[in-house]
């Protein structure tokens, strides 16, 4: 009788204890590293779970919200789902701006996806790769007042060639990419010629992205344009003076003024046009026809008229 009793009796409280609310509360939910916006909901469907989820784990890197939106701009221009991280935000060094800028670029996913939707897309074939070279890099790096002097050996491909393929005119026609050199591409420490922890790491891994995603470009030129992905620039710089030091170098009658706006020397007139604008035009479709041929190139016949087998498109 005793032992029942015992067991049924409740425990003492003591004061000295925090005892647990009858109804648990939920822990605080930290603020997000990025900060939300209803008008992200508004414009493109995300909400703040999303968002988190977003800055936390899609673009970790990104340090803005204007740089998330850029991205997510981006996607939904190109029909693409930025939860498949199929861009990138990369910090870029603008040297008007003497500062790093958030720019987004797509990915090597982005290139893929672009051209299976084609559905013109018929594969690739392994990535060729050059002698492997050995290279010291020494250099500076580290913030103002905390620099340190490193250097790291690495052991690289010379270059990489990838081919692909596309269906033209129902037949599978291979495209070989061009040579890209590891020199010429690899990503670097800051503004250093050191490179980055990941083409240290994976030097012919990120070295066959770049390769693949420039032979994606010449077999679908109307697809991906010129547009390089964001391996391709990691590391590098944009210089706004080039265009314009290019243009001046091209015409001698422009000059740079102070104010870095473009203006014509004073006193010399410009070149007066052509007589007749028609031949003018004639000449320039005569220019674009000598080009390199397209995927969407006729096929040529032969003398009975029969269409001759595709052959490989820009081999070098």
């Amino acid at each position: 009788m005793s032992t029942t009793a015992a067991a049924t009796k409740p425990a003492e409280t003591r004061p000295d204890i925090a005892q647990p609310s009858e109804r648990a509360e939920l822990p605080a939910i930290s603020r997000e590293r990025i900060a939300y916006h209803p008008s992200v909901q508004e414009r493109f469907g995300i909400d703040r779970a999303s968002w988190r989820a977003l800055v936390e784990a899609i673009f970790p890197a990104a340090k803005s919200f204007e740089g998330v939106l850029l991205a997510l701009s981006y996607c939904r221009a190109r029909k693409l789902d930025p939860f498949k991280r199929i861009v990138h935000i990369v910090p870029v060094y603008d040297s008007e701006k003497r500062a790093y800028v958030e720019t987004v670029w797509p990915g090597i996913a982005e290139h893929r996806t672009t051209a299976m939707r084609t559905g013109l897309y018929g594969g690739c074939d392994a990535a060729v790769f050059g002698e492997d070279v050995s290279q010291s890099f020494s250099g500076t790096i580290g913030r103002r007042g905390e620099e340190k002097q490193v250097t790291h050996q690495v052991t690289f491909p010379e270059w990489c060639q990838v081919t692909v393929y596309r269906m033209i005119n129902g037949q599978r026609v291979p495209v070989p990419g061009p040579r890209v050199y590891w020199m010429e591409t690899y990503a670097t420490m800051g503004r250093s010629s050191i490179p980055n922890e990941m083409w240290r790491k994976r030097p012919r891994g990120q070295l066959e992205k770049c390769a693949e995603a420039a032979a994606l470009r010449r077999a679908f030129p109307e697809e991906l344009g010129s547009e390089p992905t964001a391996d391709e620039m990691d590391g590098q710089t944009i210089d706004h003076q080039t265009t314009l030091e290019t243009e001046t170098t091209q015409r001698p009658d422009l000059v740079k003024p102070q104010n870095g706006a473009t203006a014509e020397k004073p006193g010399k007139k410009p070149p007066a046009p052509k007589a007749d604008p028609v031949e003018e035009e004639a000449d320039h479709t005569d220019d674009q026809a000598g080009e390199r041929p397209t995927a969407e190139t006729k096929p040529a016949t032969n003398g009975a008229g029969a269409k001759k087998p595709a052959t490989s498109l820009f081999e070098d």
